[in-house]
């Protein structure tokens, strides 16, 4: 039978009761709206296959689910599934490429929000 390895006299550092608090709150809506509206508004497109400025134009309308979507995410700990899928796909930078650096990675992101 094998010892159990003790830590005996170890203090570990520890975060203050309201620093936890701050830890495990549920995500703000106005907190949301910041992060996405800081995204970079013509970058790829994200979960949905919208980009973020579409999400910055539309987001009282698209509120609802995406609050779901983190709020399901806080009590649960999982993204829902296919949430964080992605196909990738290997596009030619020349006609005729004959190695692999003449391709171009391209990773097409999938998922959907479920209410």
């Amino acid at each position: 039978m094998r010892s159990r390895q003790k830590l005996n006299g170890v203090n570990f550092q520890q975060i203050s009761i309201g620093d936890n608090l701050i830890f495990i709150a549920d995500f703000k809506e106005d907190e949301v709206k910041e992060v996405i509206l800081n995204c970079g508004n013509d970058k790829s497109a994200n979960l949905n296959g919208f980009i973020f400025l579409f999400m910055e134009g539309f987001w009282e309308t698209m509120k609802p689910e995406v609050m779901i979507f983190f709020r399901e995410f806080h009590r649960n700990g999982v993204l829902s599934r296919g949430a964080n899928s992605s196909f990738i796909s290997l596009v030619a930078k020349y006609d005729n490429p004959q190695l692999l650096g003449d391709y171009r990675p391209i990773s097409m992101l999938v998922g959907c929000i479920k209410s």
